[in-house]
């Protein structure tokens, strides 16, 4: 499910980022006669007090929107009639459209089933609705869902990255650590790998992060991508999948060697699994996880003419079980991302243009088929994740 990126290669050539403050709602912030007399500590950063939308400003908490009725105040966006982070959602146990915050008409009774997640049937009862989308990142530090439901393939910003990570490991030649790859488990919460080795857990409501306990260089592995995944089909009981090793791994000069290992969720503690052999004219694969149990990896390709490969991977040894390749692309690919969903794999890459693609193992009569769902966006993401709750076949 995550990460893998653009840094990986002509890592020198990074920018310099700029961290930025928590999403705003960039309404009126000059308060008013309901700005509230609660203290704060961070300005720009955002919250929902009952019905009102407020912005800390000066130490205190002003108001900028107070809620009318039918709306319900969502925290990192505002007043709105349903969550403007899906297309979908329930209203009773029907399914009804949801553009911008705006409530639309009804899709679906769903009967006999139960509506959850915005579609009938929904997720599990442990799941919450957070793990029902993919979640990025991107060069520029930008937290969003990426929502493939129905293909709508729509990106919503949700915040920038402001995680205090150290200075990045020094081959790597960053003026600053930057986000590498990303996962998120089954209580939707993300799991951020900085170029600094360090694992912090990102809120995926306001992208607000804290740092986990995952001691950098464990067992070896420094920089790598990582995915959770069940460790039975539907168990609600997970673990963290890494692939990759040396943070020199990441340099465009290296092979797409790396190891896999395993991280336990609650503990933190690291083991080393089996090791990953790439394909000539490939990198170290960015992972996805499923709710069925299954690892998967997409190795990008290292030159102009070679291609990138989807394969399952063995979760005890990283040998490859089954291999689809992906078209080659029209330039040289330097960031990309990798995340599951019904069934079907998304693959962020820019090779030029920042692409989205789509790969079902069941197209095509078996031998797999690629699709373009974004030709261009304005993200060129680094790292990737979606829960175990997400669904396991198309809805």
């Amino acid at each position: 499910m995550t990460p893998a990126a653009s840094r990986r290669t002509l890592l020198w050539l990074l920018p310099l980022f700029v961290a930025c403050a928590p999403h705003s709602s960039g309404g009126d912030t000059s308060g008013g006669p309901d700005a509230s007399t609660g203290s704060c500590s961070s300005p720009g950063t955002t919250r929902c007090a009952g019905d009102e939308y407020q912005t800390c400003q000066d130490g205190a908490w002003h108001t900028d929107e107070t809620c009318s009725a039918g709306q319900t105040c969502y925290s990192g966006h505002g007043c709105a009639e349903c969550d403007p982070s899906h297309v979908q959602v329930c209203v009773g146990n029907d399914v009804y459209t949801c553009t911008g915050g705006v409530l639309g008409g009804m899709v679906e009774d769903c009967g006999a089933q139960t509506c959850s997640g915005g579609s009938c049937g929904g997720a599990p009862d442990d799941c919450a609705e957070a793990t029902q989308v993919i979640y990025v990142v991107d060069r520029d530090r930008n937290f969003l869902s990426f929502d493939p439901r129905h293909d709508a393939n729509t990106f919503h910003l949700i915040g920038q990255l402001n995680c205090p990570a150290g200075a990045p490991y020094p081959v790597l030649f960053e003026p600053q650590a930057s986000p590498f790859s990303m996962s998120v488990d089954r209580t939707g919460r993300a799991w951020g790998l900085y170029t600094s080795g360090e694992i912090f857990l990102v809120s995926t409501t306001d992208a607000s992060c804290t740092p986990s306990g995952f001691v950098k260089g464990s067992q070896g592995f420094e920089l790598f991508g990582m995915a959770f995944v069940s460790e039975s089909p539907g168990s609600d009981a997970e673990t963290l999948f890494i692939a990759g090793g040396a943070a020199s791994l990441a340099l465009p000069t290296s092979n797409g060697d790396g190891d896999l290992g395993s991280v336990n969720p609650s503990s933190y503690a690291t083991a080393k699994l089996g090791h990953i052999t790439a394909q000539s004219g490939q990198r170290s694969p960015d992972l996805a996880g499923t709710g069925n149990a299954e690892l998967w990896g997409y190795f990008p390709a290292t030159g102009l003419f070679a291609r990138s490969a989807v394969a399952q991977l063995d979760k005890t040894t990283g040998m490859r079980v089954h291999t689809y390749d992906v078209p080659a692309e029209s330039g040289l690919v330097d960031a990309w991302a990798f995340a599951h969903y019904g069934g079907r794999y998304y693959i962020f890459v820019t090779a030029g243009a920042n692409r989205v693609l789509r790969l079902d193992p069941m197209g095509n009569g078996g031998l797999g088929k690629v699709d373009v769902v974004i030709p261009d966006s304005p993200y060129q993401v680094v790292g990737a994740g979606v829960s175990t709750c997400a669904p396991v076949v198309v809805q």
